[in-house]
C-alpha cells in the first residue's frame, strides 16, 4: 500500500509539537533528571526520524527540502540502536537549535501541496 505524505509529514508535525510542549520551560537538567521527559521526547525523535526515513524512500523530492533530513534519520538510528552513545546535551541540542527549522520545512512542504 503506497504510503500517504500527508500522513508521514502529520507523523512529523505531530512529534515536533510534542517535544516542543514537553520540553517548554525546561531546562537541560531537567531533562536529564527527569527519565520520563527523556524517554518522551527520544521516542518522538525516533518517529520523526522514521517518518522522515519513509519521506527519503517514497516522497524523495520533498524529502530533498528537508535541509538536514539524512543526519536527522542518523540521529533516530543512534537513539534506537546506540542509544548509550549519544548524550543528553546533544538531544537537548536538537531540541533547542533545530527542532523549529524541522518543523517550518515540513509547514512548507504542506503549503506546496494545497
Amino acid at each position: 500500500m503506497p504510503r500517504d505524505l500527508r500522513k508521514t509529514g502529520f507523523d512529523i508535525l505531530q512529534a515536533v509539537k510534542e517535544i516542543e510542549e514537553f520540553t517548554k520551560g525546561k531546562t537541560l537538567t531537567d531533562y536529564q533528571t527527569n527519565r520520563m521527559l527523556k524517554l518522551a521526547v527520544e521516542r518522538d525523535y525516533e518517529i520523526i526520524g522514521e517518518a522522515l526515513r519513509r519521506m527519503e524512500i517514497d516522497f524523495p523530492a520533498q524529502f530533498s527540502q528537508i535541509s538536514d533530513g539524512r543526519r536527522i534519520i542518523d540521529f533516530r538510528n543512534i537513539l534506537a540502536h546506540g542509544y548509550d552513545a549519544i548524550s543528553d546535551e546533544i538531544v537537548w541540542s536538537v531540541t533547542e537549535n533545530n527542532l523549529k527549522t524541522l518543523k517550518k520545512e515540513i509547514e512548507q512542504i504542506f503549503e506546496e501541496l494545497e
